[in-house]
């Protein structure tokens, strides 16, 4: 037992092994990107049988001393020409205007800035998607492939849909929840009046005049939410 906390010596050493687990989580998102930048997963696709790593490494440009380094890059594969390929989405999500703003996410919270975003590049995000087209065609990229990924959970949500006379795409993320609130009424407004959890989500959701609301996880960050008039 540790006479400090009255954990014991298997407790303490779980702890520790979440916090590092944690704490480079990082390494296997910047692997990945690694990998689909030298285009390895479609090397192997296109080789079109099983592929040594010496055959591997001599497709991209690998310098022969990193050849041992290779195999711990091809845990994840993505491949660029298939349709649900999130290829751009990792390049997006990894790029350095991104990742930048959560080295100074401690001086964000003493600050006023809404975000650590904006407090970095002294904009919100649209507007710098706007004043620098490049980033916004490969941000615009990432969506799409990572729409594609939610038309497969939804295929397995058919009776939800059954009947239904319009869909509205929710994308609130992008807004703050006064304007979420509009978005719902407007919503509200338009739904004939026949027929999970999260505060946040009731609170808008109420005050836009839903009586009820049901959400159902789907995959990673994403849920299906309904809402009913």
């Amino acid at each position: 037992m540790d006479p400090m906390n009255g954990l014991g010596g298997s407790e303490l050493f779980q702890a520790q092994s979440h916090l590092y687990k944690c704490l480079f989580n990082y390494i296997s998102s910047m692997s990945l990107k690694c990998a689909v930048e030298l285009g390895i997963p479609d090397i192997v696709h296109k080789h079109a049988q099983p592929i040594t790593l010496p055959e591997l490494v001599s497709a991209p440009q690998i310098s022969p001393t990193k050849t041992s380094y290779v195999n711990r890059l091809m845990r994840m594969l993505l491949l660029k020409d298939e349709s649900n390929c999130l290829t751009p989405f990792v390049l997006s999500i990894t790029t350095p205007v991104l990742l930048t703003p959560w080295h100074f996410l401690g001086n964000w919270f003493g600050g006023n800035e809404l975000n650590a975003f904006e407090r970095e590049y002294g904009m919100n995000f649209w507007d710098y998607g706007e004043q620098n087209p490049e980033f916004s065609k490969h941000f615009g990229q990432a969506m799409a492939s990572d729409s594609q990924m939610a038309n497969l959970a939804i295929k397995d949500c058919k009776p939800i849909f059954e009947g239904l006379d319009s869909l509205v795409d929710w994308m609130f993320h992008a807004f703050g929840d006064e304007d979420c609130v509009k978005v719902l009424k407007k919503c509200r407004e338009a739904m004939a009046t026949k027929e999970g959890k999260g505060e946040k989500w009731e609170r808008l959701f109420l005050e836009a005049g839903f009586s009820h609301y049901k959400i159902t996880p789907m995959f990673g960050l994403r849920s299906l939410i309904e809402v009913y008039p």
